[in-house]
């Protein structure tokens, strides 16, 4: 066995090991409670995507996190940080992309992610809830909407072209995007990418590609895995993929005995209407690790599926 397939077989043992017994992965722990809906969607996707590369079965966990969700959704109409908190944009958009890979999206789902989107197309993570910064569009929930807002039967065009447009008009000039939540921007790069490549391959030609990819080979920080991993999914999907190639190595020789891999900095946003002051600055991370190896897997998926890789196989 490659060691790229050892590292994806351990993770996903690790990933796997942790679920709970109504299906749910949680992680983050903020005053005092943990996310699972938006962390089980999360990382759900990226089993799902990691399933087809690696011999260890993955469907039994996959159809018990889609139960925890749909079985959380009635009364909400959507998903948040857990059930304790108010539905947000960002974690309903997970929740449909990894229904709509497995179990069935509630259809009402998507009327409560148009909840949130603003007239400038994009959409915000809260309505309500926590300070107004958190009430009008950021990159890196946008990017999630849009791509979720693809998998409805009856496509809202209209929505999904607003926030397109919405999206392409924000890269700045070092060939990133903004983002809110996250300390790294490689995370709105990934995922504005692969929501505008899904809604229009020409929707990309908006876009500066390589300016993205720039940036991406540089932003990623030395032993920090979240980042690493954020980086090589952007190089292997819109840029040439063997220059992910020692990015790879390096996130295999940054994963833990146990099969997980942790991040190397504080990369989380805490919602700042729980934090005052410098207190917004707080360091958040996946205590377990789960949301850093879920973005692991992810990458190495991709990895393993780049055709460099994939002839070395055969070699």
């Amino acid at each position: 066995m490659r060691p790229i397939d050892r590292a994806l077989d351990r993770g996903i043992r690790y990933v796997l090991e942790s679920q709970d017994a109504t299906g749910a992965w949680s992680d983050f722990e903020l005053d005092g409670t943990e996310s699972d809906a938006w962390v089980t969607a999360y990382t759900g996707c990226a089993v799902h995507g990691a399933g087809g590369v690696t011999v260890r079965p993955v469907a039994a966990a996959l159809a018990a996190a889609g139960a925890h969700l749909l079985a959380s959704f009635p009364g909400r109409g959507g998903w948040g940080f857990n059930g304790h908190a108010p539905i947000d944009g960002d974690s309903t958009a997970w929740g449909i992309s990894f229904l709509a890979a497995t179990a069935g999206v509630p259809p009402a789902a998507y009327d409560a992610l148009r909840t949130h989107r603003r007239p400038d197309g994009g959409f915000s993570c809260y309505q309500r809830f926590s300070d107004a910064s958190t009430q009008v569009s950021h990159a890196d929930v946008s990017a999630l909407a849009l791509s979720a807002l693809l998998h409805e039967p009856a496509r809202d065009r209209a929505s999904a072209s607003a926030c397109a447009a919405y999206l392409a008009g924000l890269q700045l000039p070092d060939g990133s995007w903004p983002s809110y939540w996250y300390a790294t921007r490689l995370y709105s790069v990934v995922h504005v990418l692969r929501a505008l490549a899904s809604y229009d391959a020409s929707a990309l030609q908006a876009c500066d590609v390589a300016a993205a990819m720039r940036y991406a080979a540089a932003a990623a920080l030395a032993g920090d895995a979240f980042s690493l991993a954020l980086a090589a999914e952007a190089l292997l999907r819109f840029g040439e993929p063997g220059t992910a190639d020692g990015i790879v190595d390096e996130l295999l020789g940054l994963q833990r005995i146990d099969g997980r891999w942790t991040a190397g900095a504080p990369f989380m946003r805490p919602d700042p209407w729980n934090y005052a002051g410098d207190e917004g600055n707080a360091a958040v991370l996946d205590q377990y690790g789960l949301f850093t190896t879920a973005t692991v897997l992810r990458a190495l998926a991709l990895a393993v599926r780049a055709p460099h890789r994939a002839e070395a196989l055969h070699a």
